[in-house]
């Protein structure tokens, strides 16, 4: 009886167990592998007549939630990821390597995930791995998390040794800054999301912008500019 038992689970894993989707988030800038501590040159929007046509830009941190993942077929979704937050930071390459398992004969078209994190796990206090305090992207039970972190240097900045700080965060009403996207999957086996940074910042005037440290309209600005970086390759 236990050996039959033993060859029908055996039979049904074979039939239906675990599959897997690795999504690889690469970071870029200006096309090139984004590296921290490094000086970038690149021509901002924002600049006027009387500005030099160039800005410098040094990145220091970059860290964002990636949150929600999901599975789709036709927009519908077929599969949800449990416990779901995912930390990206730019100084661990580990970090980017995210592997989502689920039933071997899900039938799936597309993918869908949250850049932050939802305004339930924000409201419900500290929790732990990647949403530990420790992790530097947690402000207070009030504020909730810090959705995406990006800190360095610009020419263009009029502080204390050039430095700019975007804080992006907020998680209640039109404070929410958690952003929401969906992309059909090409490939079923393997997922690519790619953003360039340097898209970002050419809506940014770091001469009146550079300090973003709490919830509020700029902060909200700036994370649904962030999430239009993100493509699915």
């Amino acid at each position: 009886m236990k050996n039959a038992f033993l060859f029908c689970f055996l039979i049904c894993y074979t039939a239906f167990g675990q599959a897997n989707l690795p999504v690889e988030v690469s970071l870029f800038f200006k096309g090139e592998k984004l590296e921290l501590e490094k000086w970038y040159i690149y021509e901002s929007e924002k600049q006027n007549e009387k500005d030099e046509n160039v800005d410098s830009v040094l990145f220091e941190s970059l860290r964002f939630y990636l949150s929600g993942f999901e599975l789709t077929k036709k927009g519908k979704s077929v599969w949800k990821e449990k416990e779901s937050y995912h930390l990206i930071d730019a100084e661990n390459p580990a970090s980017c390597q995210i592997n989502l398992n689920f039933a071997k004969n899900t039938d799936f078209d597309g993918l869908k995930f949250n850049l932050g994190i939802d305004s339930i796990t924000n409201s419900g206090g500290v929790k732990g791995g990647d949403l530990d305090p420790v992790k530097g992207m947690y402000w207070t039970w009030q504020t909730g998390y810090i959705h995406f972190k990006l800190e360095g240097k610009s020419n263009l900045c009029p502080t204390r040794d050039n430095q700019f700080s975007l804080h992006l965060g907020g998680y209640s009403f039109s404070q929410n800054t958690m952003q929401s996207l969906s992309f059909d999957l090409k490939n079923p086996e393997k997922a690519v999301l790619e953003l360039d940074l340097s898209d970002f910042l050419r809506g940014i005037d770091f001469k009146n912008l550079n300090h973003v440290m709490s919830p509020g309209a700029e902060a909200v600005r700036l994370s649904q500019q962030a999430a239009a970086l993100f493509l699915l390759r």
